[in-house]
Order: C-alpha cells, then sequence, then structure tokens
C-alpha cells in the first residue's frame, strides 16, 4: 500500500511540474496573437482564425491558421492547421465542413489538413511568380 501512495504522489509531482513548464515556455515564448482576419463556417459551428505573432528579436513574424469551435477563446501558441514564415493568401469556407487555403509553396510550412469533422483544401500558390513580380516591378 505504501508503494502505491508513493507511485502516486510521484506521478502527481511530475504532472504538476509538466503543465507549470509547459504554461511557463507558453507565456513567456509566444506572444498575444494578433488577429487578421476570422472566418466563421456557414454554420456557425467552427470559425477560422488567421493570425500572426512576432517571435521577438530572434525569429520574426509567424502566420498562424486554427479551427476552433465557434466561442472558444484563441490562446498563445502556434495554429493548429498551418503556421509558415508566409503569409497565407485567401482563407475561405467551401461548405461547413470544408476549408479552402491558399498558401506559398514553402519547405518550412507546416500544414495539417484534418481537424474535428473539418477537411482543410490547400492550394500552394508558387513563390515564382511572387518573385517575378517583385522583379518586374523594380
Amino acid at each position: 500500500m505504501k508503494k502505491i501512495f508513493l507511485f502516486i504522489r510521484k506521478l502527481f509531482v511530475i504532472l504538476f511540474w509538466g503543465i507549470l513548464i509547459n504554461w511557463a515556455f507558453v507565456e513567456f515564448f509566444f506572444s498575444e496573437p494578433t488577429i487578421m482576419e476570422s472566418i466563421e463556417s456557414p454554420d456557425g459551428k467552427y470559425t477560422a482564425y488567421v493570425f500572426e505573432s512576432n517571435g521577438g528579436a530572434t525569429t520574426g513574424w509567424i502566420y498562424h491558421i486554427s479551427v476552433l469551435r465557434t466561442g472558444k477563446k484563441l490562446s498563445k501558441g502556434n495554429g493548429n492547421i498551418y503556421t509558415s514564415e508566409s503569409e497565407p493568401g485567401n482563407v475561405e469556407w467551401l461548405d461547413n465542413t470544408t476549408l479552402y487555403v491558399e498558401d506559398w509553396n514553402n519547405p518550412i510550412t507546416k500544414r495539417k489538413e484534418k481537424i474535428y469533422d473539418v477537411t482543410v483544401k490547400f492550394r500552394g500558390l508558387e513563390l515564382k511568380r511572387q518573385n517575378n513580380a517583385l522583379k518586374t516591378s523594380l
């Protein structure tokens, strides 16, 4: 019985410190998100948030997209379906459970194609077009 009590006590201490360290990491290393756009699904069940965060002097701006149940508060941290150094293009709901996202083909972009019962369809835009447009405007 004493061994079980000690095991439970150790488990509680480990969980407590794990939660505390996770909270401190998010609190100190993630800035408050700056919401650029929020798009509600046609049935109002979900909201897609396009937001940016500034990682400070060492990382610069990071762009995110999170899909949350409507009414749930967006918190600090990464987006749950999209994270990139490139700002996403068009973001829109095609129907109640399909979100369409245009983004730049970037090797460090992280994408997730399913969350809850929502399917996310990405259309990669070519960085070459963006660079060529810059060259022709100069």
